[in-house]
């Protein structure tokens, strides 16, 4: 059986959530005031793309984003007394020409690499709860068949909008659609190819199609050239290079703490680690995860109210662990021979994976919901140490506990609403709110995890910003 690999085409969204707001704030006008066409919540994938487009058009902005830097879902650990770099969150790109053209324009060259050259060693199906390997454990690659059926939707590639009425299968969870479909046999395969999707066989059909769109079927395809990476294998390097093109515009480790809103612009205040900054704008792009906990400080009206607060997210959690004593290219996969399709039951470690430096792994946790940091560190440690010590026995005792290098929280991840509120309209009602209160919404939530339909909607989207009506 080949390995299972994943490519994580997921695109990061920067998070800003609500802190109480300092009992100063009402004297906000005598804090510095500067006036921007635009601001943007979120240094993420989407708000960065649309930071640049926007300064390369010609308009002034601010980018507002929580994170000590730019990036998101990228993640890069740079390797101590070496110029390596592991990239440990984002891995790989869709062949596409938003994609090629968005690097290319900050200099930073491609590589495209089979999968095979891609992916994280050999696999290793393993029972994480005991390290008991998995025997004669088999599933299908063969994607052909779900492909078959997301080829009859092409729109969910770029369009927020869904037909009236909503397609049923849209609303099926997605075990009744594998069983509609003949599909069973790749659940095993497509659960970790959509690791953050929290419980998949429950999640609602309509999200898997969207985020398994023809980019990502296309990078699977055995005859696909290879996925693009960044030739350094340094995917953090263009949000390094975007911050530099933002100069002071870049409001990195900062947060929205309240706003006005109207339709002919918008005032937002944000703490930054120089004190309180007023921004006025004629328009706000949201790219953040529009969770209502992280929108109240934009004090929704009761339009935004009744559809934020239908939002529920799933966890996704990548690391590097520093763990000795394990063959070279050796990987493994959690793996449970007591549930449906072998899946593993989360809150879990998804996988633990060799990466260009000996004795460094790649991790990944994933939860069906939030979940406090300090017991997702606790766990994937503990794991691997009894993954390791079961496959290397008594070698293990010698041997120095796993060490967490590096981590990063991407909750919340994979938003989604009941299928009753799809099929009553709410993607439709989404796209509505383009615009309204000068506040437009872009992000994965909006569209896709996938990088080039998200940077593709993004770019149209800020074009849509600027339409004269």
């Amino acid at each position: 059986m080949k390995p299972v690999v994943t490519l994580s085409l997921v695109a990061g969204l920067g998070v800003s959530i609500a802190n109480a707001v300092p009992a100063d704030v009402e004297a906000r006008t005598t804090y510095p005031t500067v006036r921007r066409d635009a601001v943007v919540i979120g240094g993420g994938s989407s708000g960065t793309y649309a930071a640049v487009k926007l300064r390369r058009m010609g308009k002034s902005v601010a980018v507002v984003e929580t994170r000590e830097s730019f990036g998101g879902h990228t993640s890069t650990y740079h390797v101590p007394g070496s110029d390596i770099t592991i990239d440990y969150g984002v891995q790989g790109y869709g062949d596409l020409a938003v994609v090629r053209n968005h690097f290319a324009s900050f200099d930073i060259t491609m590589d495209q690499l089979p999968l095979s050259e891609t992916g994280f060693g050999i696999a290793n199906y393993v029972d994480f709860r005991n390290g008991q390997t998995v025997p004669d454990f088999n599933f299908s690659m063969d994607l052909f068949g779900f492909k078959k059926q997301s080829e009859r939707y092409p729109y969910l590639y770029y369009s927020t909008r869904l037909p009236d009425p909503v397609p049923k299968d849209f609303l099926l969870p997605f075990r009744e659609f594998l069983a509609k479909y003949d599909l069973e046999d790749t659940a095993y395969n497509m659960f970790y190819n959509l690791e953050g999707f929290g419980d998949l066989l429950s999640q609602t059909t309509l999200y898997v199609l969207k985020y398994f769109n023809r980019e990502y079927l296309a990078a699977l395809d055995p005859g696909f050239k290879g996925a693009l990476v960044t030739s350094r294998r340094y995917n953090q390097q263009l949000y390094d290079r975007a911050e530099e093109m933002l100069g002071d515009d870049a409001l990195v480790s900062s947060r929205v703490v309240s706003a006005t809103r109207t339709k002919s612009g918008v005032t937002v205040v944000v703490r930054t680690p120089n004190g309180i900054k007023t921004i006025q704008a004629k328009k706000l792009l949201v790219t953040m995860p529009p969770l209502a906990s992280n929108m109240e400080p934009l004090v929704m009206d009761k339009t935004e109210r009744a559809l934020f607060t239908k939002f529920a997210a799933s966890g996704w959690y990548v690391g590097l662990v520093r763990a000795s004593g394990l063959p070279a290219n050796f990987a493994f996969q959690n793996t449970r021979p007591d549930t449906p399709h072998n899946l593993p039951k989360l809150p879990s470690l998804y996988q633990m994976s060799p990466t260009v430096v000996p004795d460094i792994y790649l991790v990944r946790y994933g939860t069906t919901g939030q979940m406090p940091d300090a017991l997702i560190k606790r766990d994937i440690t503990k794991t691997f140490d009894r993954v390791r010590t079961a496959a290397l026995g008594k070698k293990a005792k010698a041997l120095r506990p796993a060490e967490l290098l590096a981590y990063s929280s991407h909750y919340p991840f994979n938003l989604h609403v009941t299928p009753r509120e799809i099929s009553n309209g709410f993607y439709n009602k989404l796209d509505d709110l383009q615009g309204h209160l000068s506040t437009w919404y872009t992000g994965a939530a909006i569209i896709s995890h996938a990088t080039g339909a998200l940077w593709n909607f993004t770019d149209h989207l800020v074009d849509r910003m600027y339409e004269t009506k």
